[in-house]
Formats: C-alpha cells, structure tokens, sequence
C-alpha cells in the first residue's frame, strides 16, 4: 500500500500551465525518479509556493497522491542555482541539461546517481 504523503527532494525538469491558475510540473526526484505533479494555484499572483517552482531548481516538496495526479501542498528551495542564472549560456546548457534528463528517462524509475550528476552540474 502507498503512503498517502509523502516528501522527497527533486530538481523541476519542466512545467506546463494547466487551467487558470495551476501547473503540472515534471520533477526528477531523489526516492521516487522522474514523476508528474499539480501544483494548485501556483500561477496566482499572491501564491506562496510561485517563487519556488522554477526550472532546474532544486527542491524538498511534500505531496499527497490524487486520483490522477500527485499534488503539491508544500514546498522549499533548497537551491536556485543563481550563480548559473547570471549568465545567458550557462542557463542555455542548464536547460538543455534538465531537457535531456527529462526526455531520457522513464517515469517512476529511480536512479540516485543521475540526481546527483545533474545537481553537481548545475552547481
């Protein structure tokens, strides 16, 4: 049986608008590999968890599993790799990076080891 809630750390590989005011984010997470997630109102301009749910962020989230999607209720950044976002190149290599990541690895298969690869990068 499945925890209900759960948390992990992940980076955001993408995001796509979904309906008036949410997004459905891919992330690539530590316990659970690559998985799709809602993340409710966050395009609302007064939303607390906006400013969190960047590409290629690093991120520690909590969700909950849903009926089709997992939602997120809470999130932290644990990096937003500013460094790397002061320069128009490396933000290009960046997301060519996390594109890669994304569109090479299945869902739900967990690879720790590609994580941190990817983090070391983008760091």
């Amino acid at each position: 049986m499945r925890l209900r809630r759960y948390s992990t750390e992940a980076v955001i590989l993408s995001r796509k608008s979904y309906g008036e005011a949410d997004r459905i984010l891919t992330v690539y997470s530590k316990h659970y590999g690559k998985i799709q997630l809602l993340a409710k109102g966050v395009r609302k301009p007064k939303s607390r968890k906006r400013g969190h749910l960047e590409i290629f962020s690093s991120v520690r989230f909590s969700a909950v599993h849903g009926k089709h999607l997992d939602l997120i209720t809470e999130v932290e950044t644990l990096d937003s790799f500013g460094r790397v976002r002061k320069e128009l190149k490396k933000v290009a290599v960046a997301y060519h990076l996390v594109d890669v990541v994304r569109m090479t690895t299945s869902f739900e298969e967990k690879n720790e080891k590609l994580l941190e690869i990817t983090l070391n990068y983008l760091d």
